[in-house]
């Protein structure tokens, strides 16, 4: 169950308006229990890849007017994903993923998700049941010991003993593998165009879920978080490359602790950081902030942008 968020986190803006976000105060408080630093694993994540992106997404908390057509479609297949792994492991089958994915569509509206994208996504999540459940997949549901689960888990944790600094997020699937001893495992899912090297996300937002595990489920030998991904991809006899893959980040109850101290001097820079761009090899063109990205060199273009392109997200 998704936890109320009834604290707004002392980093956040909160302007009215897109431009009335970008007024910043000189020097920003000091986080208490009281008045907590709380943030996300994506937002660890874009701190560490893109201040620039962080900044605008997560302080600012400016969205898109307009939603991307590639988030409908990865809002879509979460929802299915989710209910699918609801389901007990007999009805876990691709004859079950049919019936998920029909009842799934009949009741969504969503108005970027035309007929084409439908037909790509019901193809996407049948062609995953049956890769997921075959015996001899050494990255499938079975190789990794996935059998009794528990989908869509949210998590509120603290990070410091003072409770000073919160870590607030979701789980996607999470189970304890049948196939080695005391191992507790999560299993993250993420549709893309194509694939290609996401190591430094991986090891940055997964190391928050394996935290959590480690947190809320002690005791265990070791955690690890399976990524998985599902190609954007209708397929077909001309199709040659892979359409799904699975990755998996592996931690100790040592390596983790190290990750939380590490993660704590980090969480307290945001606090009033230097906000500067830090261009990557997997800087696509699919980040919603791309465009007032590119003209950052002109205030006055950036500005427009933002105002006319963007809204402020209510705090959740």
């Amino acid at each position: 169950m998704r936890p109320k968020n009834q604290l707004v986190s002392i980093h956040r803006r909160t302007g009215a308006s897109p431009l009335a976000a970008f007024s910043r105060p000189d020097i920003s408080p000091v986080p208490t229990r009281k008045e907590p630093l709380i943030i996300s694993a994506s937002e660890l994540r874009d701190f560490l890849r893109c201040r620039v992106r962080w900044w605008w997404r997560h302080q600012c908390r400016l969205e898109p007017v307009d939603r991307p057509e590639n988030l409908a479609i990865g809002t879509m297949i979460h929802v299915i994903l989710e209910r699918w792994y609801s389901r007990p492991l007999l009805k876990r089958t691709v004859k079950g993923m049919k019936h998920v994915v029909r009842a799934t569509v009949s009741d969504t509206s969503i108005e970027q998700l035309s007929t084409e994208n439908v037909r790509l996504i019901s193809a996407m999540c049948i062609g995953y049941a049956a890769w997921a459940r075959d015996p001899d997949n050494d990255e499938g549901d079975q190789a990794i010991g996935l059998e009794e689960c528990f989908p869509e888990e949210w998590f509120e944790l603290p990070l410091t003993d003072d409770k000073s600094i919160i870590i607030r997020g979701k789980i996607d699937t999470r189970f304890r593998s049948t196939k080695l001893k005391k191992t507790l495992g999560c299993n993250e899912f993420k549709s893309a165009s194509s694939f290609r090297d996401h190591q430094l996300d991986l090891l940055m937002q997964l190391s928050v879920y394996l935290w959590a595990m480690s947190v809320k489920f002690p005791g265990y030998l070791t955690y690890q978080a399976h990524y998985t991904e599902l190609r954007k991809q209708m397929p077909g006899p001309r199709v040659k490359a892979d359409l799904f893959r699975r990755e998996t980040v592996e931690r100790t109850p040592e390596e983790i602790e190290m990750w939380v101290q590490d993660t704590r001097r980090i969480a307290l820079d945001m606090l009033d950081p230097a906000i500067y761009p830090n261009p990557m090899d997997n800087c696509g063109w699919d980040c919603d902030f791309r465009n007032p990205c590119l003209l950052r060199g002109s205030e006055e273009d950036v500005m427009h942008v933002i105002s006319t392109q963007y809204k402020v997200k209510e705090h959740r």
